[in-house]
Protein backbone atom coordinates (compact mmCIF):
# COMPACT_ATOMS: atom_id res chain seq x y z
CA UNK A 1 0.00 0.00 0.00
CA UNK A 2 1.36 3.43 -0.97
CA UNK A 3 0.63 7.02 -0.04
CA UNK A 4 -0.51 7.59 -3.64
CA UNK A 5 -3.11 4.85 -3.20
CA UNK A 6 -4.30 6.28 0.11
CA UNK A 7 -4.45 9.76 -1.41
CA UNK A 8 -6.58 8.38 -4.24
CA UNK A 9 -8.94 6.81 -1.68
CA UNK A 10 -9.24 10.03 0.33
CA UNK A 11 -9.79 12.23 -2.73
CA UNK A 12 -12.49 9.99 -4.22
CA UNK A 13 -14.21 9.86 -0.82
CA UNK A 14 -14.23 13.66 -0.71
CA UNK A 15 -15.46 14.21 -4.28
CA UNK A 16 -17.74 11.14 -4.73
CA UNK A 17 -16.54 11.16 -8.34
CA UNK A 18 -13.54 9.28 -9.79
CA UNK A 19 -13.16 11.69 -12.72
CA UNK A 20 -13.21 14.75 -10.46
CA UNK A 21 -10.74 13.11 -8.08
CA UNK A 22 -8.34 12.31 -10.92
CA UNK A 23 -8.52 15.91 -12.12
CA UNK A 24 -7.84 17.22 -8.61
CA UNK A 25 -4.81 14.96 -8.23
CA UNK A 26 -3.56 15.73 -11.74
CA UNK A 27 -3.43 12.09 -12.90
CA UNK A 28 -5.25 10.17 -15.65
CA UNK A 29 -8.49 8.55 -14.54
CA UNK A 30 -7.11 5.12 -15.46
CA UNK A 31 -4.15 5.68 -13.12
CA UNK A 32 -6.41 6.63 -10.24
CA UNK A 33 -8.66 3.63 -10.90
CA UNK A 34 -5.58 1.36 -10.81
CA UNK A 35 -4.55 2.81 -7.44
CA UNK A 36 -8.02 2.21 -6.03
CA UNK A 37 -8.07 -1.34 -7.37
CA UNK A 38 -4.71 -2.14 -5.78
CA UNK A 39 -5.87 -0.70 -2.46
CA UNK A 40 -9.17 -2.60 -2.54
CA UNK A 41 -7.33 -5.82 -3.42
CA UNK A 42 -5.42 -5.40 -0.16
CA UNK A 43 -8.07 -3.92 2.17
CA UNK A 44 -11.44 -4.94 0.75
CA UNK A 45 -14.22 -3.05 -1.02
CA UNK A 46 -14.06 0.65 -0.12
CA UNK A 47 -16.63 2.15 -2.50
CA UNK A 48 -20.07 1.38 -3.83
CA UNK A 49 -20.37 2.40 -7.50
CA UNK A 50 -23.68 4.00 -8.53
CA UNK A 51 -25.47 4.83 -11.78
CA UNK A 52 -26.42 8.36 -10.64
CA UNK A 53 -24.94 11.08 -8.43
CA UNK A 54 -23.24 10.63 -6.07
CA UNK A 55 -21.37 8.28 -8.44
CA UNK A 56 -19.45 6.53 -5.67
CA UNK A 57 -20.24 6.22 -1.98
CA UNK A 58 -18.25 4.76 0.88
CA UNK A 59 -18.99 1.24 2.02
CA UNK A 60 -19.11 0.56 5.75
CA UNK A 61 -15.48 -0.55 5.54
CA UNK A 62 -14.52 2.57 3.60
CA UNK A 63 -16.18 4.88 6.12
CA UNK A 64 -14.37 3.10 8.96
CA UNK A 65 -10.95 3.33 7.28
CA UNK A 66 -11.25 6.87 5.91
CA UNK A 67 -10.09 8.74 9.08
CA UNK A 68 -6.93 6.62 9.28
CA UNK A 69 -6.24 7.12 5.58
CA UNK A 70 -6.60 10.88 5.98
CA UNK A 71 -4.25 10.81 8.96
CA UNK A 72 -1.66 8.87 6.93
CA UNK A 73 -1.89 11.31 4.00
CA UNK A 74 -1.68 14.30 6.35
CA UNK A 75 1.34 12.75 8.09
CA UNK A 76 3.10 12.28 4.76
CA UNK A 77 2.38 15.92 3.91
CA UNK A 78 3.80 17.07 7.23
CA UNK A 79 6.95 15.03 6.73
CA UNK A 80 7.50 16.62 3.34
CA UNK A 81 6.94 20.11 4.79
CA UNK A 82 7.32 20.37 8.60
CA UNK A 83 5.83 23.87 8.50
CA UNK A 84 2.40 22.28 8.01
CA UNK A 85 2.39 20.68 11.49
CA UNK A 86 -0.52 22.25 13.46
CA UNK A 87 0.09 23.54 16.96
CA UNK A 88 -3.15 21.95 18.21
CA UNK A 89 -6.15 20.04 16.96
CA UNK A 90 -8.91 22.61 16.57
CA UNK A 91 -12.56 21.87 17.22
CA UNK A 92 -14.58 20.76 14.20
CA UNK A 93 -16.94 23.60 13.30
CA UNK A 94 -20.43 22.25 12.59
CA UNK A 95 -23.41 24.38 11.62
CA UNK A 96 -27.06 23.45 11.02
CA UNK A 97 -30.38 25.14 10.53
CA UNK A 98 -33.12 24.89 13.14
CA UNK A 99 -35.12 22.22 11.35
CA UNK A 100 -32.18 19.84 11.56
CA UNK A 101 -31.39 20.88 15.14
CA UNK A 102 -34.89 19.95 16.29
CA UNK A 103 -35.20 16.67 14.35
CA UNK A 104 -32.18 14.40 13.90
CA UNK A 105 -29.08 16.45 14.86
CA UNK A 106 -28.60 15.17 18.41
CA UNK A 107 -29.31 11.58 17.46
CA UNK A 108 -26.40 11.84 15.03
CA UNK A 109 -24.20 13.71 17.53
CA UNK A 110 -24.69 10.88 20.04
CA UNK A 111 -23.44 8.41 17.43
CA UNK A 112 -20.53 10.69 16.53
CA UNK A 113 -19.52 10.93 20.19
CA UNK A 114 -19.47 7.15 20.48
CA UNK A 115 -17.31 6.93 17.35
CA UNK A 116 -14.90 9.73 18.28
CA UNK A 117 -14.97 10.23 22.03
CA UNK A 118 -12.16 12.80 22.18
CA UNK A 119 -13.21 14.92 19.22
CA UNK A 120 -13.97 18.54 20.10
CA UNK A 121 -16.95 20.19 18.39
CA UNK A 122 -18.10 23.77 17.93
CA UNK A 123 -21.81 23.81 17.06
CA UNK A 124 -23.62 26.73 15.49
CA UNK A 125 -27.34 27.00 14.71
CA UNK A 126 -28.35 29.75 12.31
CA UNK A 127 -30.35 30.67 9.21
CA UNK A 128 -29.36 29.27 5.84
CA UNK A 129 -28.31 32.73 4.59
CA UNK A 130 -26.04 33.22 7.61
CA UNK A 131 -24.53 29.76 7.14
CA UNK A 132 -23.88 30.51 3.47
CA UNK A 133 -21.90 33.62 4.46
CA UNK A 134 -19.96 31.66 7.09
CA UNK A 135 -19.07 28.91 4.60
CA UNK A 136 -17.91 31.50 2.06
CA UNK A 137 -15.73 33.08 4.75
CA UNK A 138 -14.09 29.77 5.64
CA UNK A 139 -15.58 29.75 9.14
CA UNK A 140 -17.17 26.29 8.93
CA UNK A 141 -15.99 22.72 8.43
CA UNK A 142 -19.43 21.46 7.46
CA UNK A 143 -22.95 22.86 7.33
CA UNK A 144 -26.43 21.42 6.93
CA UNK A 145 -29.01 23.76 5.42
CA UNK A 146 -31.99 23.89 3.07
CA UNK A 147 -29.80 24.56 0.03
CA UNK A 148 -26.21 23.83 -1.04
CA UNK A 149 -23.76 26.40 0.32
CA UNK A 150 -20.53 27.93 -0.91
CA UNK A 151 -18.81 27.97 -4.28
CA UNK A 152 -17.07 25.41 -6.48
CA UNK A 153 -14.45 24.70 -3.80
CA UNK A 154 -17.17 23.32 -1.52
CA UNK A 155 -18.43 19.75 -1.79
CA UNK A 156 -22.20 19.31 -1.64
CA UNK A 157 -24.45 16.34 -1.04
CA UNK A 158 -28.24 16.31 -0.86
CA UNK A 159 -29.52 14.42 2.18
CA UNK A 160 -33.00 13.08 2.81
CA UNK A 161 -35.58 15.87 2.79
CA UNK A 162 -37.77 16.59 5.83
CA UNK A 163 -41.50 16.10 5.58
CA UNK A 164 -43.28 19.33 6.49
CA UNK A 165 -46.78 19.40 7.96
CA UNK A 166 -49.51 21.68 9.22
CA UNK A 167 -49.22 21.42 13.00
CA UNK A 168 -51.84 22.49 15.49
CA UNK A 169 -52.56 22.21 19.18
CA UNK A 170 -53.75 18.76 20.23
CA UNK A 171 -56.14 20.46 22.65
CA UNK A 172 -57.67 22.85 20.09
CA UNK A 173 -57.46 20.98 16.78
CA UNK A 174 -59.36 17.72 17.17
CA UNK A 175 -60.90 17.38 13.71
CA UNK A 176 -60.12 14.40 11.50
CA UNK A 177 -59.36 16.46 8.39
CA UNK A 178 -59.04 20.17 7.61
CA UNK A 179 -59.36 22.30 4.52
CA UNK A 180 -56.45 24.64 3.85
CA UNK A 181 -58.83 27.56 3.49
CA UNK A 182 -60.20 26.97 7.00
CA UNK A 183 -56.71 26.65 8.48
CA UNK A 184 -55.57 29.83 6.75
CA UNK A 185 -58.63 31.79 7.86
CA UNK A 186 -57.78 31.02 11.50
CA UNK A 187 -54.17 32.17 11.08
CA UNK A 188 -50.87 30.58 10.09
CA UNK A 189 -47.46 30.57 11.73
CA UNK A 190 -44.17 29.84 9.96
CA UNK A 191 -40.47 30.66 9.83
CA UNK A 192 -38.89 34.05 9.16
CA UNK A 193 -39.47 36.00 5.96
CA UNK A 194 -37.67 34.60 2.94
CA UNK A 195 -36.96 31.20 4.50
CA UNK A 196 -37.70 28.08 2.47
CA UNK A 197 -40.75 27.12 4.62
CA UNK A 198 -42.09 30.69 4.32
CA UNK A 199 -41.70 30.72 0.53
CA UNK A 200 -43.25 27.27 0.21
CA UNK A 201 -46.26 28.29 2.28
CA UNK A 202 -46.89 31.46 0.26
CA UNK A 203 -46.58 29.50 -2.98
CA UNK A 204 -49.11 26.92 -1.75
CA UNK A 205 -51.57 29.63 -0.71
CA UNK A 206 -51.29 31.31 -4.13
CA UNK A 207 -51.79 28.02 -5.94
CA UNK A 208 -54.98 27.43 -3.95
CA UNK A 209 -56.22 30.98 -4.60
CA UNK A 210 -56.18 31.89 -0.90
CA UNK A 211 -55.53 35.56 -0.19
CA UNK A 212 -55.73 37.92 2.77
CA UNK A 213 -54.96 35.41 5.53
CA UNK A 214 -52.72 36.26 8.45
CA UNK A 215 -49.25 34.67 8.42
CA UNK A 216 -47.16 35.30 11.53
CA UNK A 217 -43.39 34.89 11.17
CA UNK A 218 -41.10 33.68 13.97
CA UNK A 219 -37.34 33.24 13.93
CA UNK A 220 -37.10 30.11 16.07
CA UNK A 221 -38.85 26.76 16.40
CA UNK A 222 -39.41 27.19 20.18
CA UNK A 223 -41.21 30.47 19.42
CA UNK A 224 -43.34 28.80 16.75
CA UNK A 225 -44.26 26.00 19.19
CA UNK A 226 -45.27 28.54 21.84
CA UNK A 227 -47.31 30.45 19.27
CA UNK A 228 -49.29 27.31 18.42
CA UNK A 229 -49.75 26.53 22.10
CA UNK A 230 -50.92 30.10 22.68
CA UNK A 231 -53.59 29.98 19.99
CA UNK A 232 -51.90 32.05 17.28
CA UNK A 233 -52.89 29.50 14.65
CA UNK A 234 -51.55 26.48 12.80
CA UNK A 235 -47.83 26.23 12.07
CA UNK A 236 -45.73 24.67 9.32
CA UNK A 237 -43.13 22.49 11.04
CA UNK A 238 -41.11 19.33 10.37
CA UNK A 239 -43.42 16.38 10.92
CA UNK A 240 -40.69 14.48 12.77
CA UNK A 241 -40.51 17.18 15.45
CA UNK A 242 -44.07 16.45 16.56
CA UNK A 243 -43.41 12.74 17.01
CA UNK A 244 -40.17 13.37 18.91
CA UNK A 245 -41.58 15.96 21.32
CA UNK A 246 -45.02 14.82 22.57
CA UNK A 247 -44.58 17.05 25.62
CA UNK A 248 -45.34 20.07 23.42
CA UNK A 249 -48.95 18.93 22.98
CA UNK A 250 -48.84 19.35 19.19
CA UNK A 251 -50.65 17.40 16.52
CA UNK A 252 -50.05 16.91 12.79
CA UNK A 253 -53.25 17.95 11.00
CA UNK A 254 -54.58 16.02 8.04
CA UNK A 255 -55.20 18.61 5.32
CA UNK A 256 -56.52 18.68 1.75
CA UNK A 257 -53.30 20.45 0.67
CA UNK A 258 -49.75 19.13 1.08
CA UNK A 259 -46.70 21.20 1.96
CA UNK A 260 -43.55 20.58 -0.10
CA UNK A 261 -40.74 18.73 1.60
CA UNK A 262 -37.90 20.79 3.01
CA UNK A 263 -34.69 19.95 1.12
CA UNK A 264 -31.61 19.29 3.24
CA UNK A 265 -28.06 19.70 1.94
CA UNK A 266 -24.69 18.93 3.49
CA UNK A 267 -21.84 21.22 2.37
CA UNK A 268 -18.18 21.05 3.34
CA UNK A 269 -14.88 22.52 2.07
CA UNK A 270 -13.15 20.29 -0.47
CA UNK A 271 -9.84 20.21 1.40
CA UNK A 272 -10.13 19.13 5.02
CA UNK A 273 -8.10 17.56 7.76
CA UNK A 274 -8.63 14.20 9.39
CA UNK A 275 -11.11 15.25 12.07
CA UNK A 276 -13.47 17.23 9.84
CA UNK A 277 -13.44 14.50 7.17
CA UNK A 278 -14.26 11.91 9.82
CA UNK A 279 -17.25 14.00 10.92
CA UNK A 280 -18.47 14.34 7.32
CA UNK A 281 -18.13 10.57 6.82
CA UNK A 282 -20.05 9.94 10.05
CA UNK A 283 -22.91 12.21 8.99
CA UNK A 284 -23.16 10.68 5.52
CA UNK A 285 -23.24 7.19 7.03
CA UNK A 286 -25.86 8.23 9.59
CA UNK A 287 -28.18 9.95 7.12
CA UNK A 288 -27.91 6.97 4.78
CA UNK A 289 -28.60 4.41 7.53
CA UNK A 290 -30.97 6.14 9.94
CA UNK A 291 -33.15 8.48 7.88
CA UNK A 292 -34.59 5.99 5.43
Amino acid sequence: MTIDELEAFVTVARTSNIGAAAKRLGVPQATLSDRLRHLEDRLGRLFQRRSRPPWVTLTELGARLLPDAIEAVDAATRLSDPRTVPLRRPAVRIAVNQSVEHTWLFEWLARLRRQHAMLELALRVDTTDALDDAMASGDLDLAVASRPLGDRDVEKRQLRSLNMAFVGSAARHRGERYRLEAIARAGLVTFQSGSQPHRNLLKLLRSEGIEGCRVDLFSSIPSIVKAVQGGFGVATLPERLVAQAPEHGLRVLSCDATLPQLPIWLSWPANQGRDASAVVASMLAFTGDSLK
